[in-house]
């Protein structure tokens, strides 16, 4: 059999597919039998680099959420302050259909801890640089005043994906959490959640972690009665 000569190609393309069909049909609707013949490869080829749909689904949810191509018009517009963009790339987070279906299967299906960090780490670490970079244009602009750009840009992201992202357990709750964030980032420097972007966020919780929650628990096995 021809050995493939470019297989980094053919692992994207298949996470690609699969991100698609995921999105399109779910996680539990999407068999590798449609990956297989949204490809046209053999199920071979795709089992050649992922065991089993629950690894190429945490693969594919990590390669969606390591894209930073949804912030390119955002960073790329010389017009808007870095408050401005910080809005922005906020309001994109929350309010996009495509990430916000992907985070509906991320908050039902992910189980392993490590993709869990990953995610963080990706998150956190990597976009932590990206948002300090606008911070500092806001601190030049005079649209934020931030003594740390990286250390506030890291609790930023901190908060939003561990502190609300994680713990908001009910609506009131998440709401409340909201305003923590929004009273210590204006004492940090920066006024990012304006009121327009707590209604959004309030959304975001309705579409997400609610939605992911009550699915859990429509789903969740149910105690068997007793006999009497």
């Amino acid at each position: 059999m021809a050995r493939n000569k470019y297989p980094e190609e053919t692992v994207k393309k298949i996470l690609n597919t699969a991100i698609s069909l995921f999105l399109e049909n779910g996680y539990e609707k999407t068999s590798m039998q449609d990956i297989v013949n949204a490809l046209g490869m053999s199920k071979g080829a795709i089992y050649h680099h992922f065991k089993s749909k629950e690894e190429l689904f945490e693969r594919a949810v990590l390669e969606f959420y390591a894209r930073d191509d949804r912030f390119d018009a955002i960073l790329k517009d010389e017009t808007t302050s870095g408050l401005e963009k910080l809005r922005a790339m906020f309001r994109t987070e929350m309010a996009d259909e495509e990430k916000l279906a992907m985070d509906q299967l991320y908050f039902t299906q992910i189980s392993d801890p490590r993709v869990f960090m990953e995610h963080m780490r990706l998150n956190i670490v990597e976009s932590g640089p990206e948002v300090a970079k606008v911070i500092e244009q806001g601190n030049r602009d005079g649209s934020l005043q931030v003594e740390y750009p990286l250390e506030t840009a890291e609790l930023i992201l901190m908060m939003a994906n561990v502190w609300i992202g994680l713990f908001g357990d009910t609506r009131d709750k998440f709401e409340r959490q909201v305003r923590v964030c929004q009273t210590a980032l204006e004492a940090l420097g920066i006024p990012l959640i304006e009121e327009t972007m707590v209604s959004l966020l309030l959304r975001y919780y309705d579409r997400t972690l609610l939605w992911a929650h009550d699915r859990l628990e429509r789903e969740a096995p149910q105690p068997r009665q007793g006999s009497g």
